[in-house]
């Protein structure tokens, strides 16, 4: 087969490669739809926790929404060249019919426009994803500060777990004496049941709710860490794709035109291109309207 042949099948083939990165990865292995879901469940606790542990929280949250904002900033760039290059790759594939000089020269000039493309949004996405990455390891940072906070605040012996019994226990004191006889008798009885009922149920209740916030942002570190790596290892590869994308744009605008391709070239041309509009396409109908 030509050189001009594999020339065009490997730069298409490349630029699919590199989106397959974006559907396959990015899109499948990072919970992002979790993340959504954990932003709005920080304030859940907001009354379970220290004023530092608050400010940890709140700092967290901030770098959760740059984390979502960058990756949209991401994912728009690489939506905008599936844009270009579905509606590029069609008129490409129209061209095979009845070729000619003329149309073979479209067709190169088509496929440098896709891939130059590619290589300007990838890097801008790229540039994106290395700020989403960095507000990653950021959050990753304020929660391993959580989680000596929270250790610190759910001791026993710390002023804040102290005064969250002392709240358990007015409560229940109240609860106990609306409940019992008046005069000295019956707040003694009421007080005395109250201190029964906040050391034997409520004390563990309220360690064992603690114990679920701890979980709670323990996990979310973990989900935060795992997205960190994730993209860091996907951008090594995206920065792999782009050089190569490079280096076959480099040589499409060298070959000469290819008009003399057999059926079996063609065939397989055709389904290059239509494999990485179809790739164009799921990604804009995740990311879009289409």
């Amino acid at each position: 087969m030509s050189n001009e042949f594999e020339t065009a099948k490997t730069a298409i083939e490349t630029a699919d490669k590199a989106l397959d990165l974006y559907n396959k990865v990015l899109d499948q292995l990072i919970p992002w739809k979790t993340f959504e879901e954990t932003i709005k469940e920080l304030t859940r606790y907001k009354d379970e926790y220290s004023q530092k542990s608050s400010t940890l929280v709140g700092e967290v949250k901030t770098l959760l929404l740059d984390c979502q904002d960058k990756y949209f900033e991401s994912t728009q760039s690489v939506y905008e060249w599936c844009g270009v290059s579905g509606q590029l790759l069609t008129a490409y594939l129209k061209l095979f019919e009845e070729p000619n000089e003329k149309k073979a020269e479209a067709q190169k000039a088509i496929l440098i426009k896709v891939l130059d493309e590619g290589i300007l949004k990838m890097k801008a996405s790229m540039d994106c994803l290395g700020r989403c990455s960095s507000s990653f390891n950021a959050a990753a940072g304020k929660l391993l500060a959580l989680e000596s906070q929270l250790s610190n605040d759910f001791n026993e012996e710390s002023s804040f777990f102290q005064g969250q019994v002392d709240k358990v226990r007015k409560e229940a004191y109240a609860g106990a004496a609306a409940g019992l006889a008046a005069g000295p008798f019956g707040l003694i009885i009421s007080y005395s049941i109250a201190a029964g009922v906040v050391e034997g149920k409520l004390v563990p209740a309220l360690k064992e709710k603690f114990k679920s916030v701890e979980t709670f942002f323990k996990a979310l570190k973990d989900k935060v860490q795992g997205a960190s790596v994730t993209i860091d290892e996907t951008k090594l590869k995206l920065e792999n794709e782009i050089s190569a994308i490079s280096e076959m744009s480099a040589q499409t605008k060298v070959t000469r035109t290819y008009v003399d391709f057999d059926d079996l070239m063609m065939d397989l041309l055709k389904d290059a291109a239509g494999k990485l509009i179809t790739q164009c396409n799921e990604y804009q109908k995740r990311h879009g309207k289409k």
